[in-house]
């Protein structure tokens, strides 16, 4: 009896040992699995171009760290593609959206055409007069700011986002909503 007493007991007391090791172990698992899939959701999203500040109060605090960085690249990434993308549609000399821009905001307006949101569309093409000539004579500087003044005369008439240079003395505006 005393015999399959102990072993009864040893018995119990494996299973004991081995419920609080699948605890802790469950614990653990648990507390940690749930933040890393979190992580790593946030990392592919930002990944495929989805950025999305994380809260680190939403984390415990062995995360913290991992999420003010990330959160400090996500700032940083947030600026740069917004320079890039203000670079890439803006005339760095002028001011003036350039041809890229012209081509984007002309689909738009293809598109609220078709769906019957615009209806009266406008397009002027400008080409300074004797550009070259006074660019040739008087120097590049004096050029430069030809066009810087006539950009400014436009977006003063016309306003800021219906203007565009195409390249050179070529410049584009768009109106949206005019009548003759």
């Amino acid at each position: 009896k005393n015999r399959d007493l102990v072993v009864y007991e040893m018995i119990m007391l494996f299973i004991l040992e081995n419920i609080i090791f699948i605890t802790i172990a469950m614990y653990i698992i648990k507390r940690y699995t749930k933040s890393m899939n979190q992580l790593l959701e946030a990392f592919n999203s930002l990944k495929k171009g989805n950025y999305k500040k994380l809260k680190e109060s939403d984390y415990k605090e062995e995360f913290r760290k991992i999420v003010e960085i990330y959160n400090a690249v996500l700032k940083k990434i947030t600026v740069e593609r917004s320079t890039l993308s203000k670079e890439a549609n803006i005339d760095e000399l002028t001011g003036a959206y350039n041809r890229r821009a012209f081509d984007k905001v002309l689909q738009i307006i293809d598109g609220e055409v078709q769906e019957k949101a615009t209806k009266e569309v406008g397009f002027l093409l400008l080409d300074l007069d004797h550009f070259k000539e006074h660019n040739d004579s008087q120097g590049h500087l004096f050029g430069d700011k030809i066009l810087h003044d006539a950009v400014a005369i436009m977006k003063e008439t016309v306003g800021e986002r219906n203007v565009f240079r195409f390249g050179g003395d070529e410049f584009a505006i768009i109106k949206r909503n005019i009548k003759e």
